[in-house]
């Protein structure tokens, strides 16, 4: 379920930067559910959350952001909406619950540490090739513990 959350926010991310030009909040949530994935209340949720984050709905706009990915802080707002609204916690994972599965794999470790350095595609494929609830998982979903809620692909951030 989480690798599927993660390749939906993923897209969603990148639907929140569909819109351009100075934007009104109902032409933005029109464009965000213009395909049918996101809802209304979802919509309404990411125009909240990016307002109470003090976070424009032009900045985040193919306009003004050009070829750069989704914020994080914008990319956090949009996971922490889709969450909500399927009744999922988006708060941090205890790594005090996380499972010992496949801790050693040479291949996983290898990621690991490429995720740590700060390279986004490692943290992306650790995720999706570590077992559900593992550590490696969380790390991943995480762009290496440098968010404390899935801010989508790592490999779409800058994590310098």
């Amino acid at each position: 379920m989480r690798r599927t959350m993660t390749i939906l926010l993923g897209a969603l991310a990148l639907l929140a930067t569909a819109c351009g030009g100075d934007i009104t909040e109902d032409e933005f949530k029109d464009q965000l559910t213009e395909d049918g994935l996101i809802t209304d209340e979802q919509a309404q949720c990411i125009v909240d959350g990016l307002g109470e984050a003090g976070i424009s709905l032009q900045s985040v706009t193919d306009e003004e952001l050009g070829s750069d990915p989704l914020p994080a802080e914008a990319a956090a707002v949009v996971t922490e909406c889709m969450f909500a609204s399927l009744g999922l916690d988006s708060d941090p994972v205890d790594p005090a619950t996380l499972s010992e599965e496949g801790v050693g794999d040479p291949t996983l470790d290898a990621l690991y540490a490429a995720c740590e350095g700060g390279d986004g595609q490692a943290c992306d494929d650790l995720f999706f090739q570590s077992a559900i609830g593992s550590r490696y998982e969380a790390f991943g979903n995480t762009c290496g513990n440098r968010f404390e809620v899935s801010p989508g692909l790592c490999a779409n951030l800058d994590l310098g």
